[in-house]
């Protein structure tokens, strides 16, 4: 028999049987619950979620990383074309800014800026743009609600939202072929 810490261990080919999965498997973490703490999320009090969702604090120099974006963002939009703040919905947030590829009928991608959906905005992915434009692909930065303002689904739907928009935009818009439209992101 093992033991942790006075607790008795499964062994653990009692979850190797057929149906079963590694991911069904308890952890030593969820073994050691701790009946006078409030979980929020699995193992997870509320503190110890919260700081799983900060990379400022996970990531060394991530300010900084940050900050560097950011300027490099407005440089971008000081020397690239760009059609900012295209409307997709009614809240503030449901904008685009589109970085048009100099030749009409290339391909577009949308960008979904990353900051686990509570932080951040599209500007923070503006400076990724060059890449693509100079490639002859229409670069878009998609704008959604945050939390706690919404919930991570109601952002997902805007997200959604914003692609449909540039779905049936994209050519009569910015010169976008709205059948070749790929989606990437960062973190969220």
């Amino acid at each position: 028999m093992r033991t942790l810490r006075g607790r008795l261990l499964p062994r653990s080919s009692a979850w190797r049987g057929p149906g079963t999965s590694y991911s069904s498997m308890p952890t030593i973490r969820t073994l050691c619950l701790q009946p006078s703490r409030t979980y929020v999320f699995r193992s997870y009090d509320r503190a110890e979620l919260d700081a799983e969702y900060n990379n400022r604090t996970k990531v060394p120099g991530a300010v900084d990383i940050l900050h560097r974006w950011a300027e490099s963002g407005r440089r971008v939009r000081k020397d690239f074309a760009v059609i900012p703040h295209i409307p997709y919905g009614t809240h503030e947030r449901h904008r685009l800014d589109c970085f048009p590829a100099a030749a009409p009928g290339g391909p577009v991608l949308i960008f979904v800026h990353g900051g686990y959906w509570h932080t951040l905005d599209k500007t923070i992915a503006h400076f990724l743009a060059p890449t693509y434009v100079r490639a002859g692909v229409n670069f878009v930065a998609a704008g959604y609600r945050l939390c706690p303002e919404v919930r991570v689904r109601d952002a997902v739907a805007d997200v959604a939202r914003a692609v449909a928009w540039v779905h049936g935009n994209a050519e009569t818009e910015f010169g976008g072929d709205s059948s070749r439209i790929f989606i990437a992101g960062h973190s969220a």
